[in-house]
């Protein structure tokens, strides 16, 4: 009868095991992207069910491609793992959790967390980062990081746009300078920003998105033929104006 239960236990620890190793990041050892689209939804379902606060941090480090230009894959894998090292040892292992959301962005979600309690956390990670370092072939290197912070205020919220408002957050942070967090709440953490620079930073967005949909439409008007991709040139050409004359406003608003 031992035996039968012990033969019963390993098998469940490998299936466990297994079913890990699928929802995991090879790399960093925290989950992935399949992960992610499946268990974020599940958060927010249960959170609106007992009233409790759910909060989104989405992070990168900051000039990755230059740590990689500059010291080679290696050297970024390595940074990565010091990165998701700091941001495991940072959480609390019963209620948050981490996943790679792609090759440089990473998202953690704290349930039953206000949105200023996810900032504190996010700044304490953004701290411990700059003030580490780790070697590579002998090198010392230095990185700092970029925090994109989200209370989820409305739990109906569709998957897509959830992320969607905490990865504007992050590219808040990213273009104005990075090591910084931003928050929902338009608090700037790392670095005080005048009305001028918050301008700036909307200003470089709208140009990002503008300088994105022209090569959508570029990329239309070569691969499809004419008749076929007049309807997606005509929704892109749309939208690429109302961007541009938001930034025209901005740049009103400025001066």
């Amino acid at each position: 009868m031992h035996k039968i239960d012990r033969e019963s236990c390993d098998e469940g620890e490998f299936i466990y095991r297994m079913n890990e190793k699928t929802v995991t990041d090879k790399l960093t050892g925290t989950y992935n992207k399949r992960y992610i689209r499946d268990r974020l939804p599940i958060d927010q379902n249960y959170c609106n069910i007992n009233n409790l606060q759910l909060s989104i941090i989405m992070t990168e480090i900051d000039y990755l491609d230059y740590i990689k230009e500059e010291y080679g894959q290696g050297a970024l894998e390595k940074a990565l793992l010091v990165f998701s090292k700091i941001m495991k040892e940072s959480i609390r292992s019963n209620t948050d959790w981490i996943g790679r959301y792609s090759t440089r962005k990473f998202i953690i979600v704290l349930g039953d967390t206000d949105v200023n309690s996810a900032c504190t956390m996010a700044e304490k990670i953004r701290r411990q980062v700059e003030s580490t370092s780790f070697n590579y072939k002998d090198v010392g290197i230095r990185v700092t990081s970029s925090f994109g912070v989200y209370g989820v205020n409305d739990h109906n919220i569709d998957f897509s746009e959830l992320l969607s408002k905490v990865r504007r957050n992050l590219q808040k942070a990213v273009i104005s300078g990075g090591n910084r967090t931003i928050s929902n709440l338009r608090k700037v953490y790392g670095v005080s920003l005048s009305k001028n620079s918050e301008n700036n930073i909307k200003l470089m967005m709208l140009d990002k998105q503008i300088n994105e949909l022209r090569e959508v439409l570029n990329e239309v008007c070569f691969t499809l033929e004419d008749d076929e991709s007049k309807p997606k040139r005509l929704v892109i050409s749309q939208r690429m104006d109302e961007l541009i004359v938001e930034y025209m406003k901005e740049i009103n608003n400025i001066k």
